[in-house]
């Protein structure tokens, strides 16, 4: 499947993107043994169903997601923020869907923990947005749509109200008007030295505010990437004493350096 939703940008017509969306949305139903029509009947309360949120965010979102809302994330991590949460959402049997977000491939979705043989990407719907839109809120549980995507007031209205009705959770990259804001503040890439090493991770402080947020306006610490792929949370330290180690080596060059 992977093959075949890669190649969406190269697609010229419309209704071929909309036959693309229906495929793509074929195939994850079949995978997960689904069938057409109001999905997640098997839960007395659709409004009741939770989806988890990353790990590292639990003490700023304790309990989950509802199925239907909307999540807004912004920020200079803010791809890699709604990529994790993606990946907690999806758990070990959603499928989930990357929409207009051509600079994300499989493998960036993997190094976070999306699983991609769950993960269908549709890089440019084009003009047919609302339909192609509309058919993946019909069958997959988890959207993300890129912070790039033309969408206009009355065609986010409607993929709201559609989510909601189906208990779909959408991630939408960038600003907008959602039921749950999340923002990355303060990054900071780690690993370079005095201009050399690799860099390793990237940290920064995430606050969260909306419905069902309870302390909005706090924030925590995170990593991304780590090791393990997923979101972590900042390991704590204490108040850091002024360079002198560095200090010393500085010293120590100049020295060596005298005629």
């Amino acid at each position: 499947m992977s093959a075949q939703t890669s190649s969406a940008p190269r697609i010229a017509a419309d209704p071929q993107r909309l036959a693309l969306a229906h495929s793509i949305l074929g195939e994850a139903e079949a995978k997960t043994q689904r069938e057409r029509g109001p999905r997640h009947a098997e839960w007395p309360g659709r409004s009741g169903r939770q989806f988890a949120v990353p790990r590292a965010l639990e003490s700023l979102i304790s309990g989950g997601v509802r199925a239907g809302s909307s999540i807004e994330v912004s920020g200079p991590c803010e791809t890699s923020l709604a990529l994790a949460f993606a990946a907690a959402a999806m758990g070990e049997e959603s499928w989930c869907a990357l929409v207009g977000m051509p600079h994300v491939g499989l493998a960036a979705c993997a190094d976070i923990g999306v699983d991609p043989r769950r993960t269908a990407l549709v890089p440019a719907p084009g003009a047919q947005l609302s339909p192609v839109l509309s058919a993946l809120i019909d069958g997959i549980d988890v959207i993300v749509l890129g912070a790039d995507l033309d969408l206009t007031p009355a065609q986010w209205r409607a993929a709201e109200n559609r989510a909601r009705t189906q208990g779909t959770l959408l991630i939408r990259v960038g600003k907008a008007r959602c039921d749950l804001t999340v923002r990355s503040s303060a990054s900071r890439w780690m690993g370079l030295a005095r201009g050399s090493g690799r860099l390793r991770f990237r940290s920064a402080h995430v606050s969260a505010c909306g419905r069902g947020i309870a302390g909005a306006g706090s924030a925590v610490g995170v990593r991304v990437p780590t090791p393990a792929g997923a979101l972590a949370s900042a390991p704590r330290t204490a108040a850091s004493t002024p360079h002198t180690g560095e200090a010393r080596a500085m010293f120590t060059l100049v020295k060596s350096g005298e005629q």
